[in-house]
């Protein structure tokens, strides 16, 4: 059953200290009562005892416009009466079940409903004992809802997937539906520390989810910095109006895990090298020479660089997403062209067309990336979450998809503490918050001391500056169908009452202001 979870009192500094420290907020949650064995039903029964005719292990699981109410008796009790009040109802709300389950529907959406079951009284058991009684809020989703059942297997790392089962009820809108074999495990960095766990999802068979491409491989953002539930939403549009070959896509849904509301999430496209997605040669084990060792390769920017991740003679941080894992000869390359386009980004002549940086990279994505990043004010561009990649037979770093844009577009929610940045401030562009930081913030610095791109990133935003601020005309009107599953959300995970940060009409409010801000700087 959904327990109240322990708030974080933790707040972080403003600026450099922005992502690592998002709270981190202890809490788990609570299992739900396994099930008790059935009794056997002896040959010759005796008499049932009313204090043995109850029900046991009643236990609630959650629909998208229901609840059902199942549970254990013995063999030999075929009848039961199923009961379920709140503190507003006058008396208890009954339903005579064959069976072991049942489904009640027309209940009020987040309130607190107590259930109990017993054995239909009969003429040989007159006043049958009702079961413990089991309190659940009921959460009526308004999104399509996806249902995982992990057969109360816990979901404990980043590591181990867990068998599970999957389906996707569209609950009145126009997806389809669909069901199978799932297996999940969690994901994400400091999100995994919050109380509202993301997820990664790889299922058995591929399948074009709500009518995103066929894939095995999914994950369920819980946007739990993000109580507007569209920064991700914003970020990924923009940056597909851009160069940038990829921007997953995704859509909003209900999640329900082993029959406990869980509230809204993000179904998005993993990152994987795949035709629709990061489109380029996939690499084996075996492509250790000549053209084949050469690509493709995905690379992050990640400030907290664990064992494998490669780290340039200047401090800066990248890990290999893919090949993962990868060959001696594979690290040996990976490492070699980082640090040969470090080099020439810091060397004398770095601003030269041919001998400097610019032979390295493709500038096109890379200056829309910052853009976009520049404008949402995404924290962790340049920190981590920035990835890039390397096509075979290709000398250049190209740079997508873009990623993690829960803490972008001011007022932002940092711990439980709101904060709004100046509209009208440099952010990826500011020293003190990105030029010195581990990743790659010492690349960013180096690149803003070439006029060619200063220039090139002017021009740019002429390009893109219409297409960005009508997108951003219409941010409010895209909260209005996420109202109730915002506001389940909140009831759910015991935040308290919604903040201002919550709305998209402030947010929109604060891009128009970044918007004038950008165009009268560039």
């Amino acid at each position: 059953m959904p327990t109240t979870l322990d708030r974080s009192h933790e707040s972080t500094s403003r600026m450099r200290r922005l992502r690592a420290p998002l709270a981190v907020l202890a809490a788990t949650l609570m299992a739900v009562t396994a099930a008790c064995a059935p009794t056997t039903t002896p040959t010759n029964p005796t008499p049932v005892d009313p204090a043995d005719a109850s029900a046991r292990s009643v236990r609630i699981y959650q629909l998208p416009k229901a609840v059902e109410v199942t549970w254990q008796a013995d063999e030999d009790i075929t009848s039961f009466e199923v009961q379920w009040r709140t503190g507003a109802m006058p008396t208890w709300g009954t339903q005579t079940v064959t069976g072991r389950s049942t489904t009640i529907t027309d209940l009020t959406t987040l309130a607190m409903y107590q259930y109990r079951v017993r054995a239909t009284p009969t003429p040989e058991l007159a006043n049958p004992v009702w079961s413990a009684t089991v309190s659940s809020r009921y959460y009526e989703a308004t999104l399509p809802v996806i249902s995982i059942n992990t057969n109360d297997q816990p979901i404990l790392d980043k590591e181990n997937y867990v068998a599970a089962t999957y389906s996707l009820d569209p609950n009145g809108s126009d997806v389809a539906a669909f069901s199978g074999a799932v297996e999940i495990r969690g994901r994400g960095n400091t999100t995994w520390d919050l109380p509202k766990k993301p997820y990664r999802l790889k299922l058995a068979n591929k399948a074009a989810l709500m009518g995103m491409p066929s894939n095995r491989h999914w994950a369920l953002l819980a946007n739990y910095a993000d109580r507007s539930q569209i920064r991700t939403t914003v970020g990924q549009t923009l940056a597909s109006m851009t160069s940038i070959d990829w921007s997953p896509r995704s859509q909003l849904v209900e999640v329900v895990l082993n029959g406990v509301y869980q509230g809204p999430y993000q179904l998005i496209e993993h990152r994987r090298i795949d035709k629709d997605r990061i489109n380029i040669d996939e690499m084996s084990s075996s492509d250790n020479s000549g053209e084949a060792l050469t690509g493709g390769y995905v690379f992050e920017i990640d400030f907290r660089g664990d064992d494998q991740a490669l780290r340039t003679s200047r401090g800066a941080k990248v890990t290999v997403s893919d090949p993962e894992p990868f060959t001696p000869e594979q690290q040996a390359y990976a490492q070699s062209v980082l640090q040969r386009f470090e080099d020439a980004l810091f060397s004398p002549n770095f601003a030269d067309p041919e001998t400097g940086y610019r032979a390295y990279v493709d500038m096109d994505s890379l200056i829309d990336s910052y853009l976009v990043a520049e404008f949402t004010m995404q924290v962790d561009f340049f920190y981590t979450s920035t990835f890039f990649y390397k096509k075979r037979g290709d000398e250049k770093f190209y740079f997508g998809p873009m990623w993690d844009f829960d803490v972008s577009v001011a007022p932002v929610t940092v711990g439980v503490e709101e904060i709004t940045w100046p509209a009208n401030m440099p952010w990826v562009r500011n020293p003190s918050i990105t030029f010195n930081r581990d990743g790659g913030g010492k690349w960013i610095g180096r690149l803003f001391e070439d006029p060619t791109f200063v220039q090139a990133v002017h021009d740019r935003w002429q390009e893109l500056k219409e297409p960005f601020g009508a997108y951003v005309q219409g941010m409010a009107a895209m909260q209005a169908p996420l109202n109730s599953a915002i506001k389940a959300d909140s009831v759910r995970w015991d935040r308290g009452e919604l903040g201002t940060y919550h709305r998209a009409s402030q947010m929109q409010g604060w891009m128009n202001q970044r918007w004038n801000w950008m165009n009268s700087t560039m």
